[in-house]
């Protein structure tokens, strides 16, 4: 994984955001907010302004460390909790049917449509958030954001505007502005592009060679625009000196990469006199990773229906599946084909 911040979900250490280079007008922090988003999940925060991310439905190998013998889980479609904090691993909570608490190591993304102080970055959902870093005292992070593959760093935005992917999103190509528009890039990077032509207006350094549309003159500033086939885009000013005219504007196709995965049936043996098929699962039940009962990793948070294992004579049930849980490493495939027992008297059989 790219070096990172990481995320945990209950204590939260606080960083100071990097300072912004400036120039132009007066570079200031771009603070992204939207406190209307919808909240996946519920969590109370254990320190104020804690910096909670969540996501709603979350396709992610989580390992789960029980001592000696860890192993992974996939978790699929399930809503996950999370707090922004240091190093290179998020810790990953899943509440419902079953309680359970491992690593991971994702990629961040915006989770919706955000837009900055005087529309001056609008980020449409799904772009790549780098190496957030949580701001003290405050529920928002410094992080670079990457519309259409540019990198934009010392960007201010919402911790609740923040979702975990597995992978990092394909970047988005840029729009061709109509042909008889005039065309601008940069005479040399970085480019600060403003807000606004005010001295206090929010900036941001451009850093990666880039295409502008020239849209009109302001007393030596000119405004410009770009925009990106996922509904992000550029909209600001620049110093008229700073940029050149160019007729070329690139065309670059985007390539997505696609994940194979085959879904095998999972077989399990039976034996005389045993009890296999569907069971009732009690509530605050644990889940061990082994079939005796050593080593617990998760607990029924809710009474549910799983298909069971129960030979006549053992004292524990191997379950074969949890809704939103496999054991096939990535791949979106049901089925527990290991590390999954559970008491005998917690498992009520659905004859």
């Amino acid at each position: 994984m790219r070096s990172g911040r990481a995320i945990v979900l209950a204590v939260l250490a606080a960083c100071s955001p990097s300072a912004r280079e400036r120039g132009g007008p007066s570079a200031v922090d771009i603070d992204v907010s939207d406190a209307a988003a919808p909240k996946a999940v519920e969590v109370t925060a254990t320190t104020s302004q804690a910096c909670i991310i969540r996501t709603a439905k979350t396709n992610l190998d989580v390992k789960i460390d029980v001592g000696k013998q860890p192993f992974s889980i996939r978790v699929i479609g399930h809503p996950t909790i999370a707090e922004l904090e240091r190093g290179p691993e998020v810790v990953v909570r899943v509440t419902d049917p079953i309680e359970l608490e491992g690593t991971a190591t994702p990629h961040f993304v915006t989770g919706r449509e955000l837009s900055v102080e005087g529309g001056l970055v609008k980020l449409a959902a799904n772009v790549e958030v780098v190496e957030p870093v949580h701001v003290a005292a405050q529920s928002s992070a410094i992080a670079t954001v990457r519309p259409g593959g540019l990198d934009i760093s010392d960007v201010r935005v919402t911790c609740e505007a923040l979702e975990l992917r597995e992978r990092a999103p394909s970047a988005a190509n840029q729009v061709a502005p109509p042909a008889d528009r005039r065309l601008v890039q940069a005479a040399k990077l970085p480019l600060t592009l403003c807000a606004s032509t005010k001295n206090d207006a929010p900036c941001i350094q451009l850093r990666d060679e880039l295409v502008l549309e020239r849209v009109a003159d302001a007393d030596g500033f000119v405004e410009v625009r770009a925009t990106f086939t996922d509904g992000s885009g550029l909209h600001g000013f620049v110093r008229a000196e700073a940029i050149v005219p160019t007729k070329e504007f690139p065309v670059v196709g985007a390539v997505g990469l696609g994940v194979g995965c085959g879904c095998a049936g999972v077989h399990y043996g039976h034996s005389s006199g045993g009890y296999y098929g569907k069971a009732r699962l009690r509530a605050g039940a644990k889940i061990f990773a082994t079939a005796n009962g050593a080593t617990p990793w998760a607990t029924v948070r809710r009474d549910f229906v799983a298909d069971v294992s129960m030979p006549a004579n053992d004292d524990y049930a191997q379950i074969r599946n949890v809704p939103g849980i496999g054991t096939q490493l990535g791949c979106n495939c049901p089925g527990m084909r290991d590390h999954a027992w559970i008491a005998r008297a917690a498992v009520t059989p659905l004859k």
